[in-house]
Protein backbone atom coordinates (compact mmCIF):
# COMPACT_ATOMS: atom_id res chain seq x y z
CA UNK A 1 0.00 0.00 0.00
CA UNK A 2 0.73 3.66 -0.51
CA UNK A 3 2.30 5.09 3.06
CA UNK A 4 -0.13 7.33 4.38
CA UNK A 5 0.69 9.67 7.18
CA UNK A 6 -2.48 8.80 9.75
CA UNK A 7 -2.79 11.05 13.19
CA UNK A 8 -5.15 10.12 15.85
CA UNK A 9 -6.58 12.97 17.98
CA UNK A 10 -7.78 13.00 21.40
CA UNK A 11 -10.08 15.89 21.98
CA UNK A 12 -11.15 14.89 25.41
CA UNK A 13 -11.42 11.48 28.14
CA UNK A 14 -13.53 10.52 31.07
CA UNK A 15 -12.77 10.39 34.25
CA UNK A 16 -10.69 7.29 34.94
CA UNK A 17 -10.59 6.14 31.38
CA UNK A 18 -7.77 8.65 30.67
CA UNK A 19 -5.37 6.09 28.99
CA UNK A 20 -8.10 4.05 27.06
CA UNK A 21 -7.30 6.56 23.47
CA UNK A 22 -3.27 6.43 24.04
CA UNK A 23 -3.84 2.61 24.96
CA UNK A 24 -5.69 2.45 21.08
CA UNK A 25 -3.22 4.48 19.43
CA UNK A 26 -0.57 2.28 20.55
CA UNK A 27 -2.20 -0.65 19.60
CA UNK A 28 -3.01 0.46 15.95
CA UNK A 29 0.82 1.18 15.61
CA UNK A 30 1.68 -2.40 16.18
CA UNK A 31 0.38 -2.44 12.35
CA UNK A 32 0.69 0.54 10.91
CA UNK A 33 2.49 4.19 11.74
CA UNK A 34 0.26 6.36 13.83
CA UNK A 35 1.03 9.67 15.17
CA UNK A 36 -1.03 10.70 18.79
CA UNK A 37 -1.87 14.06 20.08
CA UNK A 38 -4.09 15.32 22.79
CA UNK A 39 -5.92 18.19 23.81
CA UNK A 40 -3.41 19.27 26.99
CA UNK A 41 -5.04 20.97 30.02
CA UNK A 42 -4.91 24.26 28.63
CA UNK A 43 -7.05 23.43 25.99
CA UNK A 44 -9.90 23.86 28.98
CA UNK A 45 -10.01 27.54 27.14
CA UNK A 46 -11.40 25.90 23.54
CA UNK A 47 -13.87 23.17 25.72
CA UNK A 48 -16.40 22.42 28.55
CA UNK A 49 -15.13 18.54 28.64
CA UNK A 50 -13.30 16.57 30.92
CA UNK A 51 -9.68 16.85 29.79
CA UNK A 52 -6.03 15.09 30.47
CA UNK A 53 -4.20 17.05 33.45
CA UNK A 54 -0.40 18.00 33.39
CA UNK A 55 0.30 14.49 35.43
CA UNK A 56 -0.63 12.98 32.17
CA UNK A 57 2.22 14.55 30.05
CA UNK A 58 4.82 12.44 31.84
CA UNK A 59 2.59 9.19 31.90
CA UNK A 60 4.90 6.51 30.56
CA UNK A 61 2.19 5.24 27.99
CA UNK A 62 2.25 8.98 26.54
CA UNK A 63 5.54 9.19 26.25
CA UNK A 64 5.66 6.20 24.32
CA UNK A 65 3.01 7.31 21.88
CA UNK A 66 5.28 10.56 21.36
CA UNK A 67 2.32 12.47 22.28
CA UNK A 68 1.67 15.96 20.87
CA UNK A 69 0.55 18.01 23.09
CA UNK A 70 -2.04 21.14 22.10
CA UNK A 71 -3.26 23.88 23.70
CA UNK A 72 -5.99 25.06 21.20
CA UNK A 73 -7.48 24.77 17.62
CA UNK A 74 -5.44 26.65 16.01
CA UNK A 75 -2.43 24.23 17.00
CA UNK A 76 -3.90 21.05 15.90
CA UNK A 77 -5.17 22.28 12.66
CA UNK A 78 -1.83 23.30 12.16
CA UNK A 79 -0.52 19.84 13.18
CA UNK A 80 -3.19 17.85 10.79
CA UNK A 81 -1.56 20.09 7.78
CA UNK A 82 0.72 17.51 7.77
CA UNK A 83 -1.17 14.43 7.84
CA UNK A 84 -3.36 12.16 4.93
CA UNK A 85 -5.78 10.71 7.20
CA UNK A 86 -7.27 12.41 10.64
CA UNK A 87 -8.78 9.65 13.90
CA UNK A 88 -10.85 11.43 16.10
CA UNK A 89 -12.07 9.10 19.10
CA UNK A 90 -15.43 10.69 19.98
CA UNK A 91 -18.53 11.95 18.09
CA UNK A 92 -18.99 15.28 20.89
CA UNK A 93 -17.09 18.63 19.32
CA UNK A 94 -15.37 17.09 16.47
CA UNK A 95 -17.38 19.07 13.51
CA UNK A 96 -14.93 21.86 13.28
CA UNK A 97 -11.94 20.12 12.90
CA UNK A 98 -13.59 17.33 10.33
CA UNK A 99 -15.06 20.23 8.26
CA UNK A 100 -11.01 21.58 8.36
CA UNK A 101 -9.78 18.66 7.10
CA UNK A 102 -12.61 17.80 4.78
CA UNK A 103 -11.34 21.24 2.98
CA UNK A 104 -8.10 19.68 3.27
CA UNK A 105 -9.16 16.58 1.22
CA UNK A 106 -8.18 14.56 4.41
CA UNK A 107 -9.77 11.28 5.01
CA UNK A 108 -11.53 11.32 8.67
CA UNK A 109 -12.52 8.08 11.16
CA UNK A 110 -14.59 8.86 13.81
CA UNK A 111 -13.97 5.93 16.53
CA UNK A 112 -16.93 5.60 19.04
CA UNK A 113 -15.15 5.53 22.42
CA UNK A 114 -17.26 6.06 25.06
CA UNK A 115 -20.80 4.85 26.46
CA UNK A 116 -22.55 8.06 26.47
CA UNK A 117 -24.37 8.95 23.28
CA UNK A 118 -23.58 12.15 23.16
CA UNK A 119 -23.11 13.34 19.61
CA UNK A 120 -22.39 15.72 17.13
CA UNK A 121 -24.93 16.44 14.38
CA UNK A 122 -24.06 15.96 10.77
CA UNK A 123 -20.84 14.63 10.99
CA UNK A 124 -19.00 14.29 7.83
CA UNK A 125 -16.76 11.53 8.44
CA UNK A 126 -15.66 9.09 5.25
CA UNK A 127 -15.74 6.06 8.64
CA UNK A 128 -17.27 5.75 11.66
CA UNK A 129 -16.62 3.16 14.00
CA UNK A 130 -18.99 2.63 16.14
CA UNK A 131 -19.21 0.46 19.62
CA UNK A 132 -22.72 -1.25 18.78
CA UNK A 133 -25.62 -1.62 17.11
CA UNK A 134 -27.86 0.72 19.24
CA UNK A 135 -25.32 3.77 19.09
CA UNK A 136 -24.95 3.48 15.22
CA UNK A 137 -28.94 3.17 15.33
CA UNK A 138 -29.37 6.20 17.33
CA UNK A 139 -26.42 8.57 15.43
CA UNK A 140 -28.52 7.46 11.94
CA UNK A 141 -31.84 8.28 13.30
CA UNK A 142 -30.66 11.73 14.12
CA UNK A 143 -29.28 12.93 11.54
CA UNK A 144 -31.30 11.02 8.65
CA UNK A 145 -32.33 14.42 7.49
CA UNK A 146 -28.70 14.85 6.91
CA UNK A 147 -26.31 14.12 3.84
CA UNK A 148 -24.56 11.65 6.81
CA UNK A 149 -27.93 9.17 6.92
CA UNK A 150 -26.09 7.26 4.44
CA UNK A 151 -23.05 6.77 6.26
CA UNK A 152 -20.14 4.26 6.31
CA UNK A 153 -20.31 2.66 9.37
CA UNK A 154 -19.04 -0.97 10.93
CA UNK A 155 -19.35 -2.36 14.26
CA UNK A 156 -16.24 -2.87 16.71
CA UNK A 157 -17.26 -3.07 20.33
CA UNK A 158 -15.53 -1.39 23.45
CA UNK A 159 -11.98 -2.30 24.45
CA UNK A 160 -12.57 -0.17 27.23
CA UNK A 161 -14.17 -2.96 29.96
CA UNK A 162 -11.30 -4.90 30.02
CA UNK A 163 -9.09 -1.90 31.33
CA UNK A 164 -12.28 -1.94 33.95
CA UNK A 165 -12.31 -5.56 34.59
CA UNK A 166 -8.68 -5.93 35.37
CA UNK A 167 -9.23 -4.09 38.98
CA UNK A 168 -11.37 -6.43 40.05
CA UNK A 169 -11.07 -7.56 43.78
CA UNK A 170 -12.85 -9.88 45.76
CA UNK A 171 -16.15 -9.06 47.37
CA UNK A 172 -14.70 -9.59 51.08
CA UNK A 173 -11.86 -7.06 50.15
CA UNK A 174 -14.67 -4.71 48.50
CA UNK A 175 -17.16 -4.79 51.72
CA UNK A 176 -13.78 -4.34 54.16
CA UNK A 177 -12.60 -1.10 51.69
CA UNK A 178 -15.65 0.44 51.86
CA UNK A 179 -16.70 -0.71 55.79
CA UNK A 180 -20.14 -2.33 54.21
CA UNK A 181 -21.96 -4.54 56.95
CA UNK A 182 -25.59 -5.21 55.72
CA UNK A 183 -27.29 -5.64 52.42
CA UNK A 184 -25.67 -3.50 49.37
CA UNK A 185 -27.64 -0.87 47.00
CA UNK A 186 -25.84 0.96 44.49
CA UNK A 187 -27.30 4.34 43.26
CA UNK A 188 -26.68 5.77 40.26
CA UNK A 189 -27.24 9.47 39.77
CA UNK A 190 -27.47 11.88 36.65
CA UNK A 191 -25.09 14.74 36.06
CA UNK A 192 -25.10 17.90 38.74
CA UNK A 193 -27.27 20.43 36.17
CA UNK A 194 -30.41 18.08 37.40
CA UNK A 195 -29.49 18.38 41.26
CA UNK A 196 -30.68 22.41 40.74
CA UNK A 197 -33.69 20.49 40.24
CA UNK A 198 -35.85 20.52 43.73
CA UNK A 199 -38.18 17.26 42.47
CA UNK A 200 -35.12 14.95 40.88
CA UNK A 201 -33.27 15.93 44.82
CA UNK A 202 -36.76 14.92 46.61
CA UNK A 203 -36.93 11.36 44.74
CA UNK A 204 -33.14 10.85 45.59
CA UNK A 205 -33.80 11.21 49.47
CA UNK A 206 -37.11 9.26 49.51
CA UNK A 207 -34.99 6.34 47.13
CA UNK A 208 -32.60 6.78 50.25
CA UNK A 209 -35.14 6.63 52.78
CA UNK A 210 -37.19 3.40 51.46
CA UNK A 211 -33.31 1.53 51.25
CA UNK A 212 -32.26 2.68 54.78
CA UNK A 213 -35.53 1.50 56.07
CA UNK A 214 -35.35 -2.14 54.42
CA UNK A 215 -31.65 -2.52 55.82
CA UNK A 216 -29.62 -1.64 53.38
CA UNK A 217 -26.21 0.38 52.81
CA UNK A 218 -26.10 2.67 50.28
CA UNK A 219 -23.14 3.44 48.21
CA UNK A 220 -23.08 5.53 44.69
CA UNK A 221 -21.07 6.26 41.85
CA UNK A 222 -21.15 10.08 40.93
CA UNK A 223 -21.74 11.46 37.21
CA UNK A 224 -18.07 11.82 35.25
CA UNK A 225 -19.48 15.63 35.25
CA UNK A 226 -18.93 16.23 38.63
CA UNK A 227 -15.78 16.39 38.42
CA UNK A 228 -15.80 18.87 35.34
CA UNK A 229 -15.06 22.36 37.38
CA UNK A 230 -15.81 24.16 33.82
CA UNK A 231 -19.41 22.81 34.17
CA UNK A 232 -20.06 22.96 37.83
CA UNK A 233 -19.02 26.47 37.87
CA UNK A 234 -21.91 27.57 35.83
CA UNK A 235 -24.82 25.78 38.07
CA UNK A 236 -26.70 27.35 40.38
CA UNK A 237 -26.57 25.00 43.46
CA UNK A 238 -28.86 25.28 46.36
CA UNK A 239 -26.84 26.60 49.37
CA UNK A 240 -25.05 24.33 51.51
CA UNK A 241 -24.91 21.85 48.75
CA UNK A 242 -21.78 19.38 49.09
CA UNK A 243 -20.69 19.06 45.27
CA UNK A 244 -18.09 16.70 46.79
CA UNK A 245 -21.04 14.63 47.89
CA UNK A 246 -24.13 15.50 46.99
CA UNK A 247 -26.21 12.33 47.93
CA UNK A 248 -23.58 12.40 51.80
CA UNK A 249 -23.19 8.32 50.97
CA UNK A 250 -19.98 6.45 50.38
CA UNK A 251 -18.92 7.10 47.11
CA UNK A 252 -16.61 4.58 45.41
CA UNK A 253 -13.44 5.13 43.49
CA UNK A 254 -13.35 4.95 39.28
CA UNK A 255 -11.29 1.53 39.26
CA UNK A 256 -14.00 -0.04 41.38
CA UNK A 257 -17.24 0.58 39.54
CA UNK A 258 -17.49 -3.31 38.05
CA UNK A 259 -16.48 -4.28 41.76
CA UNK A 260 -19.75 -2.24 43.40
CA UNK A 261 -22.36 -3.49 40.27
CA UNK A 262 -21.19 -7.45 40.96
CA UNK A 263 -20.97 -7.14 44.80
CA UNK A 264 -24.28 -4.54 44.70
CA UNK A 265 -27.55 -6.67 46.20
CA UNK A 266 -29.78 -3.57 44.15
CA UNK A 267 -29.07 -1.33 41.65
CA UNK A 268 -31.23 1.51 41.13
CA UNK A 269 -31.14 4.48 39.16
CA UNK A 270 -33.97 7.02 37.99
CA UNK A 271 -32.23 7.51 34.23
CA UNK A 272 -28.98 6.19 33.72
CA UNK A 273 -26.85 5.57 30.37
CA UNK A 274 -24.61 3.18 32.87
CA UNK A 275 -27.25 0.81 33.07
CA UNK A 276 -25.75 -0.60 29.90
CA UNK A 277 -22.46 -1.62 32.11
CA UNK A 278 -24.75 -2.80 34.78
CA UNK A 279 -26.68 -5.66 32.44
CA UNK A 280 -23.27 -6.59 30.82
CA UNK A 281 -22.55 -7.61 34.55
CA UNK A 282 -25.99 -9.78 34.39
CA UNK A 283 -27.41 -7.83 36.62
CA UNK A 284 -30.65 -5.78 36.57
CA UNK A 285 -31.49 -1.90 36.65
CA UNK A 286 -34.13 -0.56 38.98
CA UNK A 287 -35.42 2.44 37.51
CA UNK A 288 -37.53 4.88 40.14
CA UNK A 289 -39.84 7.51 38.88
CA UNK A 290 -38.17 7.53 35.24
CA UNK A 291 -41.05 8.76 33.34
CA UNK A 292 -41.86 11.44 35.49
CA UNK A 293 -38.21 12.15 35.28
CA UNK A 294 -38.41 12.57 31.82
CA UNK A 295 -41.04 14.92 31.71
CA UNK A 296 -39.41 17.05 34.39
CA UNK A 297 -42.39 16.20 36.83
CA UNK A 298 -44.60 17.63 34.41
CA UNK A 299 -47.23 15.04 35.89
CA UNK A 300 -46.35 13.59 38.47
CA UNK A 301 -49.92 12.92 39.65
CA UNK A 302 -51.37 11.50 36.67
CA UNK A 303 -52.12 7.87 36.89
CA UNK A 304 -51.00 7.57 33.07
CA UNK A 305 -47.84 7.34 34.28
CA UNK A 306 -47.71 5.07 37.17
CA UNK A 307 -45.57 1.81 36.90
CA UNK A 308 -46.29 -0.96 38.88
CA UNK A 309 -44.85 -3.90 36.78
CA UNK A 310 -41.91 -5.09 38.93
CA UNK A 311 -40.91 -8.34 36.98
CA UNK A 312 -37.13 -8.23 35.78
CA UNK A 313 -36.71 -8.79 32.41
CA UNK A 314 -35.61 -7.36 28.98
CA UNK A 315 -37.73 -4.37 27.88
CA UNK A 316 -37.22 -1.45 25.61
CA UNK A 317 -36.63 1.68 26.45
CA UNK A 318 -39.60 3.30 26.20
CA UNK A 319 -41.69 6.61 26.68
CA UNK A 320 -45.43 6.89 27.97
CA UNK A 321 -47.81 7.99 24.87
CA UNK A 322 -49.47 10.49 27.38
CA UNK A 323 -45.51 11.93 28.10
CA UNK A 324 -44.79 11.81 24.27
CA UNK A 325 -47.62 13.67 23.25
CA UNK A 326 -47.71 16.36 26.45
CA UNK A 327 -43.98 16.97 27.14
CA UNK A 328 -41.65 18.70 25.22
CA UNK A 329 -38.71 18.41 27.34
CA UNK A 330 -35.11 17.53 26.67
CA UNK A 331 -34.68 14.20 28.48
CA UNK A 332 -38.44 13.07 26.53
CA UNK A 333 -36.51 14.27 23.43
CA UNK A 334 -33.59 12.54 24.08
CA UNK A 335 -35.41 9.23 25.01
CA UNK A 336 -37.68 9.55 22.11
CA UNK A 337 -34.94 9.19 20.06
CA UNK A 338 -33.33 5.93 22.14
CA UNK A 339 -37.06 4.08 21.59
CA UNK A 340 -36.85 4.73 18.02
CA UNK A 341 -33.72 3.62 18.06
CA UNK A 342 -34.70 0.31 19.48
CA UNK A 343 -32.73 0.29 22.68
CA UNK A 344 -32.96 -2.04 25.51
CA UNK A 345 -32.38 -2.95 28.98
CA UNK A 346 -32.61 -5.43 31.52
CA UNK A 347 -34.51 -4.36 34.71
CA UNK A 348 -37.95 -2.72 35.37
CA UNK A 349 -39.29 0.70 36.24
CA UNK A 350 -41.54 1.36 38.98
CA UNK A 351 -42.60 4.59 41.16
CA UNK A 352 -41.48 5.31 44.24
CA UNK A 353 -44.83 4.81 45.70
CA UNK A 354 -44.16 0.61 45.29
CA UNK A 355 -40.28 0.62 46.20
CA UNK A 356 -40.86 -0.40 49.61
CA UNK A 357 -43.07 -3.07 48.26
CA UNK A 358 -40.67 -4.23 45.84
CA UNK A 359 -37.77 -4.35 48.26
CA UNK A 360 -40.09 -5.92 50.90
CA UNK A 361 -41.24 -9.01 48.44
CA UNK A 362 -37.50 -8.94 47.86
CA UNK A 363 -38.72 -8.51 44.00
CA UNK A 364 -34.61 -7.35 43.30
CA UNK A 365 -33.78 -11.16 43.86
CA UNK A 366 -35.79 -12.57 40.86
CA UNK A 367 -34.89 -15.97 39.58
CA UNK A 368 -33.08 -15.96 36.13
CA UNK A 369 -35.02 -18.63 33.81
CA UNK A 370 -33.97 -20.13 30.80
CA UNK A 371 -36.35 -17.47 28.44
CA UNK A 372 -35.04 -14.70 30.35
CA UNK A 373 -31.59 -15.53 30.33
CA UNK A 374 -31.61 -16.19 26.40
CA UNK A 375 -32.89 -12.59 26.30
CA UNK A 376 -30.23 -10.80 28.61
CA UNK A 377 -27.51 -13.03 26.63
CA UNK A 378 -29.17 -11.49 23.41
CA UNK A 379 -29.25 -7.92 24.52
CA UNK A 380 -25.07 -8.43 26.09
CA UNK A 381 -24.51 -9.61 22.61
CA UNK A 382 -26.42 -6.19 20.99
CA UNK A 383 -24.20 -4.18 23.83
CA UNK A 384 -20.77 -5.65 23.23
CA UNK A 385 -20.74 -7.59 20.30
CA UNK A 386 -16.52 -7.51 20.80
CA UNK A 387 -14.26 -6.66 24.48
CA UNK A 388 -11.57 -6.02 25.69
CA UNK A 389 -8.56 -7.54 23.35
CA UNK A 390 -10.98 -8.78 20.58
CA UNK A 391 -12.36 -5.18 20.63
CA UNK A 392 -9.39 -3.64 19.77
CA UNK A 393 -8.29 -5.85 17.35
CA UNK A 394 -11.71 -5.67 15.44
CA UNK A 395 -10.96 -1.83 15.49
CA UNK A 396 -7.32 -1.85 14.26
CA UNK A 397 -8.73 -4.23 11.36
CA UNK A 398 -11.64 -2.07 10.01
CA UNK A 399 -9.21 1.24 9.65
CA UNK A 400 -6.41 -0.90 8.06
CA UNK A 401 -9.13 -2.50 5.33
CA UNK A 402 -10.13 1.51 5.37
CA UNK A 403 -6.68 3.10 4.41
CA UNK A 404 -5.88 0.56 1.94
CA UNK A 405 -8.60 1.03 0.10
CA UNK A 406 -8.44 4.57 0.25
CA UNK A 407 -7.58 7.02 -2.34
CA UNK A 408 -6.07 10.37 -1.75
CA UNK A 409 -6.36 13.84 -3.19
CA UNK A 410 -3.87 16.34 -2.23
CA UNK A 411 -4.36 20.03 -2.03
CA UNK A 412 -0.87 21.93 -1.63
CA UNK A 413 -2.08 25.50 -2.50
CA UNK A 414 -4.77 25.34 0.37
CA UNK A 415 -2.16 23.56 2.47
CA UNK A 416 0.29 26.32 2.56
CA UNK A 417 -1.98 28.87 2.62
CA UNK A 418 -3.68 27.28 6.26
CA UNK A 419 0.28 26.69 7.36
CA UNK A 420 1.15 30.37 7.48
CA UNK A 421 -2.30 32.12 8.53
CA UNK A 422 -2.61 29.06 11.25
CA UNK A 423 1.33 29.35 12.56
CA UNK A 424 0.74 33.27 13.43
CA UNK A 425 -2.71 32.17 14.73
CA UNK A 426 -1.18 29.91 17.07
CA UNK A 427 1.22 32.32 18.10
CA UNK A 428 -1.36 34.87 18.94
CA UNK A 429 -3.65 32.59 20.90
CA UNK A 430 -0.70 31.84 23.40
CA UNK A 431 -0.25 35.29 24.20
CA UNK A 432 -3.98 36.42 24.25
CA UNK A 433 -3.73 33.14 27.14
CA UNK A 434 -1.15 34.65 28.73
CA UNK A 435 -2.59 38.29 29.14
CA UNK A 436 -5.56 36.86 30.45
Amino acid sequence: MNIKKILFISLHTKRGYEQNDVVLSNFLNKRFSVDFAAASHKFQKSSSNFLYNKGHKTDELFIKANTFWFDNFYEIKLKILEYDIVILSSLKQVTELIYFSRQLKKKVIIIDTQWNYDFDKNILADLFVFKNIFSARRYIYQNKNYESYKLNYKIAGYPEIQSLSQKKISELSFRKKYKIKKKLALILSNGPQYFVQKYYVDILEKIKKTLSNNNFEIITKYHPTFFNQIKIKNLNFPKKFNVKNPLNVKSIKENDFINSIDYADIIVAISSNSSQIVNLRNKPIIFIERQNFLSDNKFKNNPVIKSKDSTLKVRKFSVNNFIKKNSNSVSVKSEKVKEMSKFMFYGCEIDIENFDNFLKKKHYKFKIHNKIKNDINKLKSDLLPFDGLEALKQTRSIILNFINNSNLKKNNLNIYFYKVNLFFLSKLKKISDLLI
